[in-house]
């Protein structure tokens, strides 16, 4: 009886093996390689801001230099804006409308406001405005961006 048994279980084993169902797929793998050329573009460089201790909020503007703020003792450098060249022709440009400028120092962050200004074949200028949070510390703030350029 033991042997009709194991017999009847190795028969049902390959009774479902050899019923089995494969499936398949094909699958198509694609990528498509696009090669930028490199743009040449200066840094937007506000220099040295001082401003009064426990200031409130306030803009800076690379274009509007005489809105100056009565929060702004003096600022010695108003390179609010970067020239960009090496650009292939005209086209369409991307960068983000706004960054953050961290500080060394962990104060509160600035805010960089980015706008094109201007547009010639192989050229362009990006302007800015400069958010400087209330009760600001003392450091270096910074941050980095990419500007892209498709003609």
């Amino acid at each position: 009886m033991r042997k009709y048994f194991l017999l009847s279980a190795i028969a049902m084993l390959a009774t479902t093996t050899a019923n089995a169902t494969t499936d398949y797929a094909e699958v198509t793998a694609r990528a498509k390689i696009e090669v930028a050329n490199s743009v040449e573009c200066t840094d937007l460089d506000w220099g040295t801001i001082v401003v009064k201790q426990n200031n409130q909020e306030f803009t800076l503007d690379a274009y509007d230099p005489s809105k100056s703020q009565t929060e702004v003792i003096s600022y010695d450098n108003n390179k609010g804006e970067s020239s960009c060249s090496g650009i292939g022709g005209n086209g369409s440009y991307n960068l983000p409308d706004s960054l953050t400028l961290t500080s060394d120092n962990g104060g509160n962050p600035l805010t960089l406001h980015l706008y094109r200004d201007s547009f010639e074949d192989g050229f362009f200028l990006l302007g800015s405005s400069l958010t400087v949070p209330a009760n600001v510390k003392t450091g270096n703030y910074e941050a980095h961006f990419t500007v892209s350029f498709t003609y």
